[in-house]
């Protein structure tokens, strides 16, 4: 955990000192973050549900359902920053053999702040840096005491002028696990018209020596200029009789300073 916090300390003195612009955006759908910030004085608010699914059928033919409902609040602070305020709640169903596990309420309550320290340069296009930090209070689901950091660097580039690409680079500590968890994602978007684009991801954990990877895919619909729908899915399985799959839904929706009105 230090380590993530001493990052993103180092990173936010050296950003200040960055030159930097923003543009507004959403961080949905998929996994991703964006290398884009909000513009000062914007507001956002994104919220999705998640609906999950696992089974084995090889051993105890053990299955788990799950909902998850996701909010995120931004706000630009300045032309380099933003501050934002994430909250989950889950509502999840276990089955092991004849015995049902219930468990419902609020997963994870976290303080955010981003920053782009680079930004448009050619084909490259942002380079932002995002501090995660989960708090632990209103956590009803796993009852975690400790505090659990996310950090995560985020690059975007063009490849086309329809086609741009989203690296994301990372670590965590869920505040259980000794071991930290390190992650990639890389999510390619497809501008399809006007209005209307889609993705494909790969994404991926490593931790105590073991790789999990998988892939999703998803439409957005952008109804206005401030207001964006989605739509995603993923499937996985393996060779040991398991499979899992997830639907999301969202939406995301953009306030913009007063004076962007008139732009």
């Amino acid at each position: 955990m230090r380590k993530i916090i001493f990052l993103a300390f180092g990173l936010l003195a050296f950003s200040f000192g960055a030159k930097a612009q923003v543009s507004s955006t959403t961080d949905r759908p998929g996994q991703a973050i964006s290398a884009r910030i909000l513009s000062p004085d914007n507001w956002q608010y994104a919220t999705g549900a998640e609906f999950q699914n696992w089974r084995n059928t090889l051993s105890d033919n053990s299955q788990y359902a799950s909902t998850l409902w996701d909010n995120v609040i931004r706000y630009g602070f300045s032309p380099r920053g933003e501050f934002g305020l994430g909250l989950q709640v889950l509502s999840s169903q276990s089955e092991v053999d004849d015995s049902v596990f219930l468990n419902r309420g609020i997963s994870r309550l976290s303080l955010k702040f981003r920053n782009n320290i680079l930004f448009k340069s050619n084909r490259f296009k942002a380079l932002a840096y995002e501090f995660d930090l989960g708090v632990p209070i209103l956590n009803e689901v796993s009852n975690n005491t400790y505090f659990s950091p996310k950090f995560t660097l985020s690059s975007e580039f063009y490849v086309s002028e329809r086609i741009t690409a989203v690296f994301n680079f990372g670590m965590l500590w869920d505040g259980i696990e000794t071991e930290q968890n390190y992650f990639q994602i890389i999510n390619i978007s497809y501008s399809l018209g006007r209005n209307w684009s889609c993705f494909a991801e790969y994404y991926a954990n490593y931790q105590a020596g073991s790789y999990d990877g998988k892939w999703d895919a998803g439409f957005s619909f952008l109804q206005n200029r401030n207001c964006q729908i989605d739509f995603s899915g993923g499937y996985d399985s393996n060779n040991q009789n398991q499979y899992q799959w997830f639907l999301g839904i969202g939406v995301s929706w953009l306030k913009p300073h007063s004076r962007d009105y008139l732009d």
